[in-house]
């Protein structure tokens, strides 16, 4: 599985602004994090090569530079979106050594962090519009779905009781900021600690 260099800064959970008009050829990176940025602060309707030459302060030629074609680029920005907000997360789970309902406590202080579910969403619309984006954006539903399957079973769950669980947290937490308002980090912990008494038994 591929994977992409992230945009956060190390030690936090929220996006690194790129530094916009800096001195220097701007980076493949920089390009997917002021895309990133753009998709957060304005969806869909706004990542346009317009939006990103206006924000980064450049011209067309260092876009052509780092992708081949506007598919390429789309790809790559699907690819870094998937390892920041999943792959990351999993890969976390799997280094720790915690009883189920803590791996599950992480698991969700991982998946609730703002602006998560709307990643989601933004990337399911554009996976509507451009085709050739659907069977990445499955693989990461799946591998959404085997970690979260995982955690569940280690619980203690079987059968239908396991499916319809693990089903109802993903499409939860899949949908979670269209479904409710913004919300302050004390907010969200309460939230966590909520959803862990839904969700075991």
């Amino acid at each position: 599985m591929k994977r992409v260099a992230n945009c956060r800064i190390p030690g936090l959970k929220k996006m690194k602004s790129v530094d916009l008009r800096r001195s220097g050829r701007l980076s493949k990176t920089d390009w997917l994090c002021a895309s990133m940025e753009i998709l957060d602060a304005e969806g869909v309707g706004a990542l346009t090569l317009e939006n990103l030459t206006a924000r980064l302060g450049v011209t067309q030629g260092s876009f052509d530079w780092h992708f081949k074609s506007h598919p390429q680029f789309l790809r790559e920005l699907l690819a870094k979106w998937a390892q920041d907000d999943t792959y990351a997360v999993g890969d976390a789970l799997e280094g720790l050594d915690l009883p189920p309902p803590e791996m599950l406590r992480e698991a969700l202080r991982q998946i609730i962090q703002p602006g998560r579910a709307a990643r989601v969403m933004n990337f399911r619309h554009l996976a509507a519009v451009h085709p050739f984006l659907r069977d990445e954006l499955r693989k990461v539903d799946e591998y959404r779905y085997k970690v979260i399957e995982g955690l569940f079973r280690r619980l203690g769950l079987k059968g239908k009781r396991l499916r319809m669980r693990t089903h109802a947290f993903v499409v939860l937490h899949s949908l979670e900021d269209g479904l409710s308002e913004p919300m302050s980090k004390e907010e969200r912990l309460a939230l966590l600690e909520e959803r862990l008494a839904l969700f075991i038994d």
